[in-house]
């Protein structure tokens, strides 16, 4: 959606936190960092898991009405919006977060 990401794992990314380990949350073929995690710290992510698949309709076809996207990319965002993902499974976002909140 923002057309930029994060492709690769930082390296010591946090002068303050010179001995933080930062883990991947989730990968896909698009990003192999979806989003990153040190215990009690640091908690990261680059998509929108709050957003559905309705959501992420209505916001490809806007941003394709800005322009943003053209008719190819958004047709398949919207065919791929629908698809199974992560968010819940075991060691997907939601688990993150739990982890993160309850460290």
């Amino acid at each position: 959606m923002h057309r930029d990401h994060l492709v690769t794992l930082p390296i010591s990314p946090f002068a303050s936190l010179p001995d933080a380990t930062l883990e991947i949350l989730g990968e896909s073929e698009m990003c192999a960092v979806q989003g990153l995690y040190t215990p009690g710290k640091v908690l990261s992510v680059q998509g929108h898991p709050e957003f559905d698949a309705t959501i992420m309709r209505a916001i490809v076809q806007y941003r394709q009405q800005q322009g943003v996207f053209n008719k190819a990319i958004a047709d398949d965002a919207i065919s791929r919006s629908d698809l199974k993902n992560d968010g819940t499974s075991k060691d997907g976002i939601a688990a993150g977060f739990w982890r993160f909140f309850l460290d």
